[in-house]
């Protein structure tokens, strides 16, 4: 199959990835932590490579709620051809054209949910083989900061799609 790749530092607080701009810190004691973004913190990133020879699925894993808890935010993946380039720069990376941008609404799509605090995972769009950035800008204003727990890549949840049909 087209397997999956994961990254969580939802209990550790610990990442293997790298992480841009917001902070990466605990939410609630002793072990929840999160990349928190906010509104006037300015885009916020995280790098990370696709180790597959395919494009996949790609998504974010969040905290979500009620309405006006945490903040709507731009999320746009930016792909990179990771092959060194020959002349007088060579290794640099050079930005494909692939970008692609969504809104993430961080309510739960369930209302019968929304009395409950939980983490969830959202299809944000595809990461292209190689080197990929995610980078996250909010739009409003929420009693709380954004909160990105994890990432995750996952062919065989689009494989069960296909299946599904």
């Amino acid at each position: 199959g087209k397997g999956d790749q994961c990254h969580s530092w939802f209990e550790t607080g610990v990442s293997p990835l790298e992480h841009n701009g917001g902070q990466l810190k605990m939410f609630v004691k002793p072990d929840k932590y999160a990349h928190e973004i906010s509104l006037g913190s300015g885009e916020s990133s995280i790098k990370f490579e696709n180790k597959s020879k395919w494009p996949m699925p790609l998504y974010l894993i969040h905290m979500v709620w009620k309405e006006n808890v945490y903040p709507k935010a731009k999320v746009t993946i930016l792909s990179y051809d990771s092959n060194e380039v020959s002349g007088a720069r060579g290794g640099v990376e050079v930005q494909f054209d692939k970008r692609e941008s969504i809104i993430l609404n961080p309510i739960h799509p369930r209302e019968g949910m929304r009395v409950w605090h939980v983490s969830y995972l959202s299809q944000v769009g595809y990461a292209q083989p190689g080197r990929n950035v995610v980078s996250f800008e909010c739009v409003e204003k929420t009693e709380r900061p954004l909160r990105i727990t994890g990432l995750a890549m996952c062919g065989a949840c689009e494989e069960m799609e296909v299946v599904r049909i």
